[in-house]
């Protein structure tokens, strides 16, 4: 059975941000997760897109 992690954010701080998404990925990956997609500027689809925001949907 998979397990699915959803995580939706807004970015305040894009350095910070970006050292997350750096660890985050690797520790993702070091417990057999893949990231299924991942949506730079909103989910696809919103009728309007926000700059800050982040998804991404990941399988164990």
């Amino acid at each position: 059975m998979a397990a699915y992690w959803i995580a939706h954010v807004t970015v305040t701080d894009a350095n910070a941000y970006g050292e997350y998404a750096k660890r985050a990925t690797s520790v993702i990956e070091a417990h057999g997760g893949e990231f299924l997609a991942r949506y730079p500027h909103g989910m696809a689809g919103r009728q309007r897109a926000c700059a800050k925001c982040r998804s991404t949907f990941s399988q164990f």
